[in-house]
């Protein structure tokens, strides 16, 4: 009899498990299905917001997306979408507002710095903020000695165009004149916050990993047992062991030349392999001591590289069209000083001849 009772006992509690088990699995099931409902609801209403900004609908698409990404702070395709849309309203009023930061240039050049100033804050009253507007605005700044703001407007800038490399480059002068030195960072035009700063071990720079991944719109986790550093964004997966030098990207083994590890209580890791992991391109410019980040759009670099190119191709035309101006006088100075002491007389033909 109690040998029967046994047996019920086991079997009630076999079949208990087993229930429990399947609800646990279901509730799993349902609760993934939500996040990946979740998500295409997310990406439709992407979609027709980028609908209304082609159809030329550019306020209420940008409307909508800056209501988007209140609620979905963390969505990297919303910012990639924010950008593009931006772009594209700074491009449609482009041609305007750099005739009109031609006139800006020639009243600085002419030394009034102050007006240019006046003319600058003019401008963005009737523009939308831009690269070339904030750029501009940083360079009259800086000549008014105030750095602090200049490299604000720089860095601004920047958030509207990280795809210009000219920036950096006076971005890195600015903080030179300013005093700032060390590693900066950035990530698609931002420059994150660490609380722990960068540090270079082995000749690879090392950095706080919750900054650098959320800066990339992945999401990280730490598992203590396994001292396992997980990194997720949309189908790749980054894992790194602290103090090892294997990680793994979808499960392919790669060799580290420095592992992760913990620096003032932070879990700080190799910045390149973890960027180049989520598919972003990364650059070291020495003289400025500014690392760049940049996710990888081709449609984006093309076109910012092009404007850049454009850009470059007109101040070397400017530059040029100034030196034959000024040859040109140099030219005619000479001939009217050789036409004076010569007057009256034949010239040599060395003189001619020169």
């Amino acid at each position: 009899m109690k040998k029967g009772l046994k047996k019920l006992l086991v079997l009630v509690l076999g079949v208990t498990f087993i229930f429990t088990l399947s609800g646990a699995a279901m509730a799993k099931a349902d609760n993934s299905g939500k996040g990946k409902h979740e998500n295409k609801e997310q990406k439709q209403i992407l979609k027709e917001i980028k609908k209304l900004s082609k159809a030329g609908m550019t306020e209420e698409a940008k409307e909508q997306l800056s209501e988007f990404i209140a609620e979905n702070p963390d969505s990297w395709k919303a910012r990639k979408l924010q950008w593009k849309i931006q772009r594209e309203v700074a491009k449609r009023q482009r041609e305007q507002l750099k005739e009109e930061l031609d006139i800006v240039k020639e009243i600085a050049e002419e030394g009034n710095i102050e007006d240019a100033l006046a003319r600058i804050e003019e401008l963005e009253e009737n523009f939308v903020a831009s690269d070339i507007l904030l750029e501009k605005k940083a360079e009259i700044l800086a000549k008014l000695g105030n750095l602090e703001e200049a490299v604000l407007n720089m860095e601004e800038a920047l958030e509207f165009n990280p795809w210009a490399k000219g920036l950096y480059k006076k971005l890195g002068e600015l903080y030179e004149n300013n005093g700032e030195k060390g590693l900066k960072v950035f990530v698609q035009g931002r420059r994150p916050v660490f609380d722990q700063p960068p540090v270079i071990k082995n000749g690879r720079t090392l950095v706080p990993v919750r900054a650098i991944t959320e800066a990339l719109g992945a999401t990280v986790e730490y598992d203590p047992t396994t001292k396992e550093v997980i990194i997720t964004r949309d189908d790749t997966t980054v894992i790194l062991n602290l103090e090892s030098r294997t990680a793994t990207v979808n499960g392919q083994e790669i060799e580290l030349d420095v592992p992760a590890t913990t620096i003032n209580a932070r879990t700080v890791v190799p910045l390149r392999f973890v960027s180049q992991a989520l598919d972003a391109a990364v650059d070291y410019d020495g003289e400025t001591e500014i690392i760049t980040i940049i996710e990888e759009d081709e449609e984006i670099d093309e076109e910012a590289a092009d404007e850049e190119a454009a850009s470059e191709e007109k101040e070397e035309i400017s530059a040029d069209e100034t030196t034959s101006e000024e040859s040109q006088e140099e030219t005619t100075a000479a001939d009217e000083s050789q036409g004076t002491e010569t007057a009256g007389s034949e010239p040599e033909v060395e003189i001619i001849t020169e």
